[in-house]
């Protein structure tokens, strides 16, 4: 299991489950870590996460302006390797589907971003909401629509269509 919180300076809590209910155990993950010209700095805080069997999208950070981190948890579930970082630009939610990451970016919207690379996270598009706060975006499964919320009184839930991105 892993848990990240806003608050506090406790990094990514990895709590393992493999001998439960007899034995739970944890860590917190807390590495220095440094993208592009910021200092290094220990993992302190993030605001969400997504995971899929293999990475871990770490969302609202301390760290890379609060873009997304990826992490590579295939050869040890407690201990990540950093592979990548998207752009610089706050993250408050991440989801992934289909090599698509959906990143809700507040008052920037949300950018549709290309991660069959993982190393090399290439943003497709950015694109507004209608109440200019993008709290969180989930695609459909098929990945055809994607549904966004604003995090605002009386904001409505957006839909789009997905199916020709240069439109």
């Amino acid at each position: 299991i892993y848990a990240v919180a806003d608050e506090g300076a406790d990094g990514l809590l990895i709590i393992d489950m493999t001998e439960a209910p007899d034995r739970i155990t944890w860590t917190n993950w807390q590495p220095s870590l440094q993208f592009g010209s910021d200092p290094s700095l220990p993992l302190a805080k993030c605001h969400n996460l997504y995971i899929d069997s293999t990475f871990v999208y770490l969302a609202g950070c301390n760290l890379n302006g609060g873009g997304v981190i990826i992490l590579d948890i295939s050869k040890d579930p407690q201990l990540p390797e950093v592979v990548s970082a998207g752009e610089r630009r706050y993250a408050h939610d991440v989801f992934v589907q289909n090599n698509l990451m959906y990143t809700s970016d507040l008052s920037a919207g949300f950018a549709l971003v290309d991660v069959s690379d993982r190393n090399v996270p290439q943003t497709l598009l950015m694109q507004e909401t209608s109440s200019d706060f993008t709290h969180n975006a989930w695609a459909s499964e098929d990945g055809r629509y994607l549904f966004t919320t604003d995090e605002k009184s009386s904001a409505t839930i957006d839909a789009y269509d997905m199916s020709n991105l240069d439109d």
